[in-house]
C-alpha cells in the first residue's frame, strides 16, 4: 500500500494502541514508498450507483463484513448478474489477498451493536482519557477488521456507505479535516476526499490477462495445502476458476476445476463417514447400551467429533442406570438432535 492508504491504517493503529494497549505490539510507523492517490469517500451511495461503479471498473473489488456479504452479493446480482459473485468478498475472507482498487462498503451501516456506534465516535475523536472502561472489549475486533479491509488495497481505496450513521459521520469528518503529513515542513492535508460516483472511474479500470491470472493464482494458493473450512475453500477455488477463464488460461482453469472437484469428493467422503459413525452410535443408544456407545466413540472417533460425542455420551452414561430404564427412543432423539447440530459445526471432521 502507498503512503496515503497507510496514513489511514496508521491512524487506526494509533487509536488501537490507546484503547487496547495490550492488543498489538507497537511497531515503527509504516510509510509507503510512493504517495499515491488520496482515498475517496462516497456517502449515501445507492446500490444502483454502486453497481454502476463496479460495472465500469474491472479492477474494483468490494469488501464488506462477512455476515453481510451474501446480502450485498444478492442485491448486486440483480443488477450485474453472476459477475457480482467474483467482485464481493467478506473482509475476513479477503485476508491474505491484495487488490489494486477496493471499495469498503457499509462498514459502519452494518454495525449490529448500537453501543459500537458510540464507541467508534469516541475512538475516532481520540478523547479517551477516563473513558476506556466505557469502550466495549469487542471494539478491538472492530478496529482490526477495518484495518484489515484498508490494507487489502494497493492503489485506489474508497469508503462507501449507503446509509448515514453517527459513526460514519465522525469517520468522514476526521478523514476530511486537514492534518499534518509525515514531513513537518509539508502543508496540512486531508486523509481522504469526498467524491461523486463518476469520480471513481479509472483509465486503468480494465484488467489484463496477466492481472486475471495473478488473481486466480492468489485465490487458488490460499486453499493449497491448507486445512480450510469447506465453504471458504470452495469460494476461493470458484473465484480462481472464473479468473483463469477470463485470462484464457485453459490449463490453470482445468487445474482449479479438478482441485474443486477433489474438494467436493473429499467433503462427500467426510459427510458419509460421519453419518455412518453417527448411525452406529444411535444404534447403541437405541438399545440402551450407552456405555458401549461411549467405548465405540473412544476407539473409533477422532478430533472434534470424538470430543463432542464423548461429552454427550458421558453425560448420558452418568445419568443412565446399569440397565436401561428410560425410553431408548427418547435417548435416540436427543443424540440425533445433538449430532445434527455437530455436523454443521464440526466442518465434517473425518472419523
Amino acid at each position: 500500500s502507498h503512503e496515503r492508504i497507510l496514513r489511514v491504517s496508521n491512524f487506526l493503529l494509533e487509536r488501537m494502541y490507546v484503547a487496547f494497549p495490550n492488543s498489538v505490539t507497537k511497531l515503527k510507523t509504516d510509510l509507503g514508498l510512493v504517495m499515491g492517490p488520496r482515498p475517496g469517500i462516497l456517502a449515501q451511495c445507492s446500490v444502483d450507483q454502486l453497481a454502476e461503479i463496479i460495472s465500469e471498473n474491472q479492477r474494483l473489488r468490494v469488501l464488506v463484513r462477512d455476515e453481510h456479504r451474501a446480502t450485498l452479493e444478492s442485491d448486486l446480482e440483480k443488477r450485474l448478474g453472476s459477475e457480482a459473485s467474483s467482485k464481493v468478498l467478506g473482509i475476513r475472507e479477503a485476508k491474505g489477498l491484495e487488490f489494486t482498487e477496493v471499495l469498503i462498503v457499509d462498514f459502519f451501516a452494518t454495525i449490529r451493536e448500537k453501543s459500537h456506534h458510540k464507541a467508534w465516535k469516541a475512538i475516532i475523536e481520540g478523547n479517551l482519557e477516563g473513558k476506556l472502561d466505557e469502550i466495549p472489549a469487542t471494539m478491538e475486533l472492530e478496529l482490526k477488521l477495518l484495518y484489515t479491509a484498508i490494507t487489502r488495497c494497493c492503489d485506489r481505496l474508497f469508503f462507501v456507505e449507503t446509509k448515514r450513521t453517527v459513526s460514519f459521520d465522525k469517520w468522514k469528518l476526521h478523514l476530511t479535516t486537514p492534518r499534518p503529513g509525515s514531513n513537518p515542513d509539508s502543508q496540512p492535508e486531508k486523509l481522504a476526499q469526498i467524491m461523486e460516483p463518476e469520480q471513481t472511474k479509472s483509465e486503468r479500470g480494465i484488467m489484463t490477462v496477466d492481472d486475471y491470472r495473478v488473481e486466480g493464482i492468489e485465490n487458488a494458493s490460499l486453499v493449497a495445502g491448507e486445512d480450510m473450512d469447506y465453504e471458504d475453500a470452495t469460494k476461493y477455488l470458484e473465484r480462481a476458476v472464473v479468473s483463469f477463464a477470463k485470462a484464457g488460461d485453459k490449463i490453470l482453469e482445468e487445474k482449479a476445476r479438478m482441485h474443486l472437484k477433489a474438494l467436493h469428493k473429499k467433503e462427500a467422503v467426510r459427510s458419509s463417514a460421519n453419518t455412518e459413525f453417527g448411525d452406529v452410535l444411535l444404534s447403541f443408544v437405541d438399545a440402551g447400551l450407552v456405555h458401549d456407545a461411549r467405548d465405540y466413540c473412544k476407539d473409533y472417533a477422532s478430533g472434534g467429533l470424538k470430543r463432542h460425542f464423548q461429552e454427550q455420551l458421558n453425560d448420558l452414561a452418568n445419568k443412565a442406570p446399569p440397565a436401561p430404564a428410560d425410553s431408548p427412543m427418547r435417548r435416540s432423539t436427543t443424540m440425533e438432535r445433538s449430532y445434527s447440530g455437530m455436523s454443521r459445526m464440526s466442518s465434517m471432521e473425518s472419523c
